[in-house]
């Protein structure tokens, strides 16, 4: 504190961001903590802060300090991400979902935050809302496969594997590329003991694209 007794409130989260990786982290959270003292709306001190407290797991912490960030910096996407990671973590599922909710109508273009969205809602196993909230995305990027993808897991939840896999199949004739896609629907023919010889192609296939997925290699 001596040391920058007489700094600005710039030269001290300029500190943060040389020395961040070069002393202990109680010195930098200290320091934001200063920070906020002085300033307590800093949106770059309470991004930094917040994203120290989920790399410590204090999740509680980084929920409740991200939730102070303003969207004026670029950092505020990947701090709504971090803050519905938090929720998640402290079993708030529709804390996740609201926090995500309120990113996405504030840029209802982010393909990242619907993917975090589809993440909370795969790990809480709404997928009545995952089917609806796929179905949105799938008309705003029809070319984009992931959405498609998670609306047909979403129908093989709801309505049985059969229907999921006829889904899939129908995502596949206009993403034959796609990993998580072959993935899918050659693990499902293996499963039903049919194609299999195309299925193990697929699966290859797709593990060339992804040779450290861990379901792909379960797969084959």
């Amino acid at each position: 504190r001596l040391l920058l007794r007489d700094k600005p409130v710039g030269a001290r989260l300029e500190f943060v961001e040389r020395f961040r990786s070069k002393v202990p982290a109680t010195v930098i959270e200290y320091v934001l903590n200063w920070i906020l003292s002085d300033a307590p709306q800093n949106n770059a001190a309470l991004y930094q802060l917040g994203r120290l407290y989920a790399a410590q797991e204090r999740w509680q912490n980084a929920f409740d300090i991200l939730g102070r960030v303003r969207p004026r910096i670029p950092q505020w996407l990947t701090a709504q991400r971090i803050r519905a990671e938090a929720a998640v973590r402290l079993n708030d599922i529709e804390g996740a979902v609201a926090v995500l909710a309120r990113a996405r109508s504030n840029f209802p273009k982010n393909r990242e935050l619907f993917v975090a969205l589809t993440h909370v809602l795969l790990f809480s196993k709404d997928f009545v809302r995952l089917r609806s909230e796929s179905l949105l995305a799938h008309s705003r990027w029809p070319d984009y496969a992931y959405p498609a993808y998670v609306m047909a897991v979403a129908i093989g939840e709801i309505e049985g594997a059969d229907d999921g896999l006829k889904a899939m199949e129908s995502v596949l004739k206009k993403h034959p590329h796609d990993p998580e896609v072959l993935n899918y629907v050659a693990y499902a023919w293996v499963e039903k003991g049919t194609r299999l010889k195309k299925a193990e192609r697929m699966l290859r296939r797709a593990l060339r694209q992804r040779p450290k997925n861990s379901a792909i290699i379960d797969s084959l």
